[in-house]
């Protein structure tokens, strides 16, 4: 996982955070990779990074926790990673998170599933 903080929609220059899939090595990891971040000027946005192959790394079955963990850390954005590569299996159990997600936004949640999807 990387934090990356970037300002507003458009882009910008950004800081990130230490990566290698911190959200996949626990809640202790994630809050250390999200926590300075955290605290960032408004405008910004912070985005986790979430590998969704499970051979490269990624947990696509605890996607919605994951997800939901680094929301409650100060992420307000979600990006999925390397959804090309992703099989069938991976595929559909991204496809339920995401819709999960989206309910618990009361369907606020944007994006394709390759793009961002806001959190917040």
């Amino acid at each position: 996982m990387r934090a990356q903080r970037r300002r507003g929609p458009g882009g910008g220059p950004g800081a990130r955070g230490r990566g290698g899939g911190a959200l996949h090595r626990g809640r202790g990891a994630r809050a250390a990779a999200l926590g300075p971040f955290a605290r960032r000027p408004a405008g910004t946005t912070l985005a986790a990074n979430l590998t969704i192959v499970g051979g490269m790394g990624g947990s696509p079955a605890t996607l919605a926790a994951d997800a939901a963990h680094a929301a409650a850390l100060g992420a307000d954005e979600l990006r999925l990673y390397h959804a090309g590569l992703a099989g069938a299996a991976d595929l559909e159990a991204v496809r339920g998170a995401l819709r999960a997600l989206n309910r618990s936004a009361g369907g606020r949640a944007q994006g394709s599933g390759a793009a961002s999807v806001p959190l917040s």
